[in-house]
């Protein structure tokens, strides 16, 4: 009875074609998407992996900047634990030195500044 009209063939012949559209849309649609998001994961897993040995790589070159500024440090330890000896005898003997030119200040003052007590004579001399 359906199939002798003619319109009906034609109109479900339309909504079969419109559901068939339809449905493959949606699968190419819902495909389309989970590439793109799975497109989306794999951009997100790059970025992350590359921040990751960005991160290593800066950790590796602080670790060796550290490792020499202490090589640099225990180096210049023992440069100054084996010149100590050599900086305190130098220490002693400006402080010699020093003592040496007060004594030298002292004798000139009392040559230049004579005392009250002292004669015109002696003076003189």
């Amino acid at each position: 009875m359906i199939a002798d009209n003619p319109n009906t063939v034609f109109w479900s012949l339309v909504l079969t074609t419109g559901v068939a559209v339809i449905v493959g849309g949606r699968m190419i649609w819902v495909h389309y998407f989970n590439k793109k998001a799975d497109t989306k994961s794999d951009l997100l897993k790059a970025i992350e992996d590359g921040e990751l040995a960005i991160r290593k790589k800066r950790n590796e070159t602080e670790c060796n900047v550290l490792a020499t500024a202490a090589h640099t440090a225990c180096k210049m330890m023992e440069q100054a634990t084996a010149v100590a000896p050599e900086l305190k005898a130098l220490k002693a003997e400006v402080i010699a030195a020093q003592e040496e030119m007060k004594a030298m200040k002292e004798t000139l003052k009392e040559l230049s500044n004579p005392t009250s007590t002292d004669t015109g004579a002696d003076a003189d001399e």
